[in-house]
């Protein structure tokens, strides 16, 4: 995650992460967790 390509790679595995638990929240029925994980991204990247 030092180089360039390292970011992008960090990048590309965190947006991974995020559909994963984005998909899975919404099977559980779990909109508050969907709504955390979303203003949490809001503040981490603003």
């Amino acid at each position: 995650m030092l180089t360039e390509s390292g970011k992008k790679e960090a990048m590309n595995r965190h947006q991974i992460i995020m559909d994963f638990l984005y998909h899975l929240f919404q099977e559980n029925n779990a909109p508050e967790w969907i709504d955390y994980s979303n203003e949490y991204l809001k503040n981490k990247f603003d």
